[in-house]
């Protein structure tokens, strides 16, 4: 028992990094899931290779085999049971690439001076824990400092994020129990480390700093006088004259996300190039 425990706490602290950072998630069962299936799996291998040679001989009794594959069964019902406790699992960690290399830079400084005991790799491994802070609080800062506009890509629906600091805000017009679960959003907002504050509506016009976007939809009403040398954000394919439109607000960008017909974009982009 003792030494699967340690086996378990060891392999899981030298995969952690590398867990969060791919799958952004933590299994807290992992203790438990291991004490009961590395001692069957070790029975399974010894069984299966009697098994195997037992059929190979033509030797092999028919309730060897169900008892075998029944013992499979219940390993396998177990891992299943194991990966539904979905409040025993940890989501959505953000852990980047630098905070990851030196997370290991501790771990192997720390245990060479558990093996050690000497006072240069204890030096190292301070050295190491320092720079893991000092990481945590550079990040901090730059989340804190951070604003952004963000037009997603997403086929026949339009979001548009604003990043304030910390906030994280969305206009969509998706369904709202699905948003929080889109791709692209969890994506940003695990690696930005951010909390979603998700709004069904979008706007005619955003302001963001001292920057203001015009949403022309499927209606294509954009007859603003005052809105020349701005940004205008095209969705729903607007049947619109995209020359009249240049030529009366001058904009110095068209963004068409992805709610447009494809043949509309290409049309624009043409258009606007020219």
């Amino acid at each position: 028992m003792w030494q699967l425990t340690t086996v378990s706490l060891a392999a899981q602290i030298g995969v952690l990094p590398l867990s969060l950072y791919y799958f952004h998630q933590f299994p807290s069962l992992f203790i438990l899931s291991n004490l009961i299936i590395v001692p069957v799996l070790g029975l399974i291998l010894i069984g299966g290779i009697l098994i195997i040679t037992l059929a190979l001989f033509n030797s092999l009794p028919q309730y060897l085999a169900e008892f075998f594959g029944e013992i499979i069964s219940l390993m396998n019902n177990f891992v299943s049971w194991i990966s539904k406790q979905e409040d025993f699992l940890f989501t959505e960690i953000s852990l980047s690439l630098e905070f990851m290399l030196v997370v290991y830079l501790s771990i192997v400084f720390s245990v060479l001076f558990l093996l050690n005991r000497k006072p240069r790799i204890l030096t190292y491994a301070l050295l190491s824990i320092i720079l893991l802070q000092g990481l945590v609080m550079l990040k901090e800062h730059q989340k804190e400092n951070k604003n952004e506009f963000i037009v997603f890509h997403k086929s026949r629906n339009t979001i548009i994020g604003q990043r304030n600091g910390a906030n994280f805000k969305i206009n969509h017009d998706l369904d709202s129990t699905s948003i929080s679960k889109e791709n692209a959003i969890v994506s940003y907002k695990v690696n930005q480390n951010l909390k979603l504050n998700a709004v069904k509506n979008i706007p005619n016009v955003f302001a963001f700093r001292n920057q203001k976007v015009l949403v022309v939809d499927s209606l294509g009403v954009y007859n603003l006088s005052n809105f020349k040398n701005q940004i205008i954000l095209l969705k729903q394919s607007p049947k619109i004259n995209l020359e009249r439109l240049i030529k009366k607000l001058a904009p110095k960008q068209i963004i068409a996300d992805g709610s447009n017909y494809k043949s509309y974009v290409n049309d624009w982009q043409s258009i606007a190039k020219a």
